[in-house]
């Protein structure tokens, strides 16, 4: 299994210059933009991904909930659900692979559940049959997508987002694309936009 590169930012000078003349819009450009290039309706800009992970927490008053998520992954996700409040409950990878054991996942799911962060590891996608299952036994529960190394994951002709509730992608450096910080919310659903 080869790993997709986590560092390798390509940048002009032309994108340098692009990032310095922006207009009164551009936030809400590059947000339609991103939205329709994945898929969705609605983007909003963040100052980094782990950040839509707080924003949903907090603005939904999500306390001393289950939030289960990947036990590999990056330690932000995890800082986010902790500083929110709310309990990260690890789940391992599945055998062979680096992303999360889906099936362990549902068995993981109870009462307390609020949430499940899912995370396509180096681009790698995640069995979206699965997502699915999780889906129909669990509609309560919010599925979010970690996109932050997943930006051009494709499943079954179907993109990264068309899985999840809400997605997250990142812009850092060592990211597919990258204005060197910064992240974005994506989502389908108007309520958590």
């Amino acid at each position: 299994m080869a790993m997709i590169p986590r560092l390798r930012p390509y940048f002009q000078f032309d994108d340098a210059m692009a990032m310095l003349h922006t207009g009164p819009d551009s936030i809400a450009k590059f947000e339609n933009a991103f939205a329709r290039h994945v898929n969705v309706r609605y983007g909003l800009l963040l100052p980094n991904g782990r950040s839509a992970i707080s924003l949903f927490l907090n603005s939904s008053g999500i306390k001393n909930k289950k939030v289960v998520l990947p036990a590999y992954n990056c330690r932000v996700v995890v800082s986010a659900v902790a500083a929110s409040g709310n309990i990260h409950w690890f789940v391992d990878s599945a055998s062979g692979q680096f992303n999360m054991d889906l099936d362990q996942a549902i068995e993981e799911v109870d009462k307390d559940t609020v949430a499940m962060i899912v995370t396509a590891m180096y681009g790698y996608p995640v069995d979206s049959a699965l997502l699915h299952k999780i889906k129909q036994r669990h509609p309560e529960i919010t599925i979010i997508g970690d996109g932050a190394l997943a930006l051009f994951t494709w499943d079954n002709s179907r993109n990264f987002c068309g899985n999840y509730d809400l997605s997250f992608f990142s812009f850092g450096l060592g990211k597919q694309m990258s204005i060197v910080e910064g992240g974005i919310l994506v989502t389908d659903h108007k309520d958590l936009y």
